[in-house]
């Protein structure tokens, strides 16, 4: 963390070389490739948030800023499972988070290490780490909510969100931010700066960076057993670090150098399960008094993009080269390896995932027709990539059984039961685990726009991609808009779609403590080319495809109000998801080799209870309506209220199970994932917003509802949870000389999700401690805060 803070010394430190005039932005939006068209004039549906938005809602990350400005984007808070504790899975349209990309400056960011595996909104994937980019750092927010893989490659089935850094047309600033929630825990304060120099009229670099410090929020009731309170549930205590460079260089009157790429770290340590001080999971010699397993994480995420754009006839050609690595590490505290018995250590390093994406794009954009109402515009390009994905054992005690590992050995806990092996709450990678995969891939893509008349809009994209040891795939776009008046246009988008499976899903394995049903099991994560995986029947992972459908509408019925409406549909096949707990045979059924029984035959060797790994299990239908008004009512000279109201509306629905011959597809796909598939992001979201604008001072306020969501991730149990309405206010003043203080409340009514019924099993196992779900908590459960944000802008 010191690099951090000397670098944000630094950019404290620089000074701007003022020129007279700001270089022009070439504005280009994603969804479009066209420079110059705007995201109304568009033949797909596209919401732009700029640097005064985000800075105004008081939010200090990404991830939560950008759900409280769109409602199709959902950014699912979820406690006490793992490593999802400190990377939350983000979402669009109701799906998973690895089906939406991410773009930086229009470049695709690498995806995170992190798998998530526990019972969570994204169960199964590994999406891209958005607060990995800073707040700080942005410069605007461009949300295509299209599926657009016939553009943009894999992963875009949901759609696309590109975060612009901030450039030559931001202005310096330093602030900090304080904030505190009413209960009195989980006080975060921040400090960010950014600091530009411009060199003439058409070069500049700019860098921003921030550090954060949170501390955790407990949410914990009594435990009903011992008479206080055992757990941590809530948000984990962090400290984050990060910095970012944008920058481009006119080299000649047609050719430009840019650079851009950031560095961010985060530290956390969030709870387990308690481990009671006469439990089988507890050595009372250690911790008489039983314990609370933390696990602390440490995430490295670096990228860096530079390349060469030239004029070239009526367009340009960009030739760019972009690295991304994001390193997920997991130690231990407060625990004990059952195992060893006395000699156990308390602490731990678990091991360390890493994920490092490398691509080489080339990119010819070129104006072929402009005359009369005629315009048509061309972009083709190749990409060449390379993934790169490790497993990195940790210590010899997070994950042995006994001091040889031997598993022959019958090596008994306190309580007379089988010791199971590895560090209790998070059981360390195994030298087994370990791996270090690498995957190319290579494709070719043509976009066609055409203005074919002044009020007619088409859009045709193709793209060809091939993966090494999955295949390859061909999609397909095409998009049409009429404007019927200046006022009034509609539009309607068809495509096919594809998502590879990622290297995390193919090489993932593990060996954890975690639910199975309602009990605490030991339970492996078998990877695709595993003993576990070929005994089962399974087949190698294959392309997630789909089928896209929408059509909409964008008028201006008054002068200053915008709608935008549009219903789509999106249709899976062959979704990939992490199957559930797969017990091995009852024995009495075995023979006493197994020779009748190839799972417990893998199984029992290891001590394991129960097998899980990723297959193409599910198909999917998810359909939904987008609806934004945007209304500015100018009230007199220098006043206005500019007004928001959004509704969103989506359904998921689970279509297909299917599984190998001879197993039941529940055991493969069961009740409690159709639910967390089916139901467990709102369903609806309703936004309203209103504010104030005067010369120097604002005021507003920001109606949110999360709709109702539910889960059944524990022994099946189902509990529907009612929606929310969440209030933020906040409320502005410019001073002179570039001084400005925000103050304002989030949640401000102090809402929580509606309590778990008395009689959930997942409270009564936890001696009463769990209030809230775990599983599926839209909007979290740290209740209101109160905040302030000081800035000089210079």
């Amino acid at each position: 963390m010191q690099k951090y803070l000397t670098a944000l010394g630094l950019l404290g430190l620089a000074w701007d070389i003022q020129a007279q005039n700001q270089p022009l932005e070439k504005m280009s939006v994603v969804g479009t490739r066209v420079i110059g068209r705007s995201a109304d004039e568009a033949a797909v549906a596209i919401e732009i948030y700029d640097e005064e938005q985000l800075e105004k809602t008081g939010i200090a990350e990404t991830g939560k800023l950008l759900q409280a400005l769109s409602p199709s984007f959902n950014f699912s808070q979820t406690t006490v499972s793992d490593g999802t504790d400190s990377v939350r899975p983000a979402t669009l349209k109701g799906m998973g988070p690895d089906q939406v990309l991410i773009l930086v400056n229009g470049k695709r960011q690498h995806s995170q290490a992190l798998l998530n595996v526990q019972q969570t909104v994204g169960r199964g994937s590994a999406g891209t780490d958005i607060n990995a980019i800073p707040v700080s750092a942005i410069k605007r927010v461009e949300v295509l909510r299209q599926g657009a893989s016939a553009q943009y490659g894999s992963d875009a089935i949901a759609g696309v969100i590109n975060i612009v850094l901030k450039d030559g047309s931001s202005g310096n600033q330093v602030h900090v931010y304080g904030a505190r929630n009413y209960e009195g825990d989980g006080n975060t304060a921040k400090t960010g700066v950014t600091a530009r120099t411009l060199v003439g009229t058409d070069s500049f670099v700019t860098l921003s960076g921030e550090i954060q410090k949170r501390g955790e929020t407990n949410r914990a009731e009594i435990d009903q057993r011992f008479g206080r309170r055992t757990m941590k549930i809530g948000e984990s205590e962090a400290l984050d670090g990060a910095a970012f460079l944008n920058s481009e260089w006119r080299l000649n009157d047609r050719t430009e150098f840019y650079l851009f790429g950031g560095v961010a770290q985060r530290q956390s340590e969030s709870g387990g399960f308690f481990r009671e001080p006469d439990s089988d999971r507890n050595n009372p010699n250690i911790h008489p008094n039983g314990t609370l397993p933390l696990l602390v994480t440490r995430i490295d995420d670096r990228s860096v993009a530079a390349g060469l754009r030239r004029e070239v006839g009526t367009g340009d050609l960009d030739l760019s080269y972009s690295y991304g690595e994001n390193s997920f590490n997991f130690r231990s505290k407060n625990s004990m390896n059952i195992s060893l018995g006395d000699a156990s250590p308390t602490e731990s390093d678990d091991g360390t995932l890493k994920y490092a994406d490398a691509s080489a794009n080339l990119d010819l954009r070129q104006r072929l027709v402009e005359q009369n109402n005629w315009e048509l515009d061309l972009t083709t390009g190749l990409v060449y990539r390379q993934e790169r994905y490790q497993i990195i054992a940790g210590d010899p005690a997070s994950w042995t059984y006994g001091p040889a590992n031997d598993y022959s050995l019958e090596l008994l806990g306190p309580t007379g039961q089988l010791a199971p092996a590895g560090m209790q709450g998070f059981p360390g990678f195994q030298p087994a685990n370990e791996v270090d995969a690498t995957r190319y891939s290579r494709a070719a893509f043509v976009d066609l726009e055409s203005r074919v008349a002044q009020n007619f809009l088409t859009a045709v994209a193709g793209r060809y991609e091939d993966y090494e040891n999955v295949g390859s795939s061909t999609t397909g776009q095409l998009s049409l808009r009429y404007d019927v008046t200046p006022q009034l246009a509609f539009r309607g988008t068809v495509s096919t779609g594809f998502r590879v499976p990622s290297l995390q899903q193919v090489n993932y394995s593990s060996r954890s403590t975690t639910f199975a049903g309602s009990e605490l099991t030991e339970t492996q994560t078998a990877r695709q080319d595993s003993a576990i995986f070929e005994a089962i029947g399974l087949r190698d992972l294959k392309n997630e495809t789909s089928i896209n459908q929408s059509i909409g509408m964008f008028a201006k019925p008054l002068p200053r109000m915008t709608v935008s409406a549009d219903v789509y549909r999106i249709r899976v096949q062959d979704r990939i998801v992490l199957s559930e707990f797969l017990n091995a045979e009852p024995a009495a059924g075995c023979t006493p080799d197994n020779s009748n029984c190839p799972i417990r035959a893998v199984l029992e060797p290891l001590n394991v209870d129960a097998a899980q790994f990723f297959t193409n299990a599910i198909d999917t239908d998810t359909r939904g309506v987008d609806l934004l008004v945007d209304y500015l009512i100018p009230l007199s000279p220098g006043r206005t209220v500019n007004t928001r109201l959004g509704y969103y509306r989506n359904q998921t629905e689970v279509l297909d199970v299917r599984a190998p011959e001879g197993i039941d597809p529940n055991l493969i796909f069961g009740q409690g994932q159709i639910v967390l598939t089916e139901e467990g992001q709102p369903r609806d979201r309703i936004q309203l917003a209103g504010e104030y604008n005067q010369a120097r001072f604002n005021a507003g306020a920001q109606l949110n509802y999360y709709g109702e969501v539910s889960g059944a991730g524990f022994g099946g149990y189902k509990q529907t949870y009612d929606g929310k309405w969440i209030t933020d206010v906040h409320s502005g003043y410019a001073f002179p000389a570039g001084i400005r203080l925000d103050v304002g409340a989030q949640n401000v009514f102090n809402i929580y999700p509606e309590a778990m019924n008395s009689d959930h099993p997942v409270r009564t196992y936890a001696g009463g401690s769990f209030k809230y779900s775990w599983e599926t908590t839209p909007f979290g459960f740290k209740g209101g805060l109160y905040y302030s944000r000081l800035a000089w802008n210079f």
